[in-house]
């Protein structure tokens, strides 16, 4: 699922004209999903931007199947340059083909999920792999869903996870060695991928019951 957000919002940003002018990468995602897709399903996704800040945007995406799934998201983006190390402020490019969409509204990048506890339920090391990485060499936001929902499950064995969220630090770059933690707290599974001085680049919560 999170690649299909990746790629649908990649083939907007081409549409609007704009893809040349940044690097797009996530801060955060967060999905809600009470009727997931079924094997065979064929879905279909509808994304736009719902609002903006100084280096960043928001974008929603709805995904709706021909057997009944329902999916809504919303992902934070920040604009990077060329060199995916710096911010850089939107421009009236940008505005252009979004400002209708977007409208006034005026979102925030600042981290809203916990530091990783003193304690927890498990921890291991967790390998990267060079298909890990995307273009700017750091790991893909879809690999740590994947790093995510496999750790939540391992702790949390045949949960039905209807919502989830994931929340990018730091990036994990090729030649790190992080390792993965969680913990559970009745419906929500927390998971947080860490650097070798233990510090977290990810966090995640998954849930079984609403948010």
């Amino acid at each position: 699922m999170a690649r299909y957000l990746q790629d649908v919002a990649a083939d907007d940003v081409r549409d609007a004209g704009v893809e040349d002018a940044v690097v797009w990468v996530v801060r955060r995602t967060t999905v809600l999903a009470p009727t997931r897709p079924v094997y065979g399903e064929e879905v279909a996704l509808a994304t736009w931007c719902s609002g903006t800040g100084a280096a960043w945007a928001e974008r929603r995406t709805t995904i709706r199947g021909d057997r009944g799934s329902n999916i809504e998201t919303v992902a934070l983006w920040v604009s990077l340059d060329r060199a995916g190390k710096r911010p850089v402020p939107l421009t009236g490019s940008f505005f252009a083909p979004y400002r209708q969409a977007a409208g006034a509204r005026k979102v925030r990048p600042g981290l809203r999920l916990p530091s990783p506890p003193g304690s927890a339920d498990r921890r291991r090391p967790w390998p990267l792999r060079r298909s890990d990485l995307d273009v700017l060499g750091h790991v893909n936001n879809a690999v740590a869903w994947t790093a995510a929902e496999d750790e939540a499950l391992q702790i949390a064995p045949g949960a039905s996870f209807v919502w989830g969220e994931v929340e990018y630090r730091q990036p994990i770059e090729a030649g790190d060695t992080p390792t993965v933690t969680a913990r559970r707290d009745a419906d929500v599974v927390w998971v947080w991928l860490l650097d070798a001085e233990g510090s977290a680049t990810t966090t995640a919560r998954l849930g079984t019951a609403g948010p």
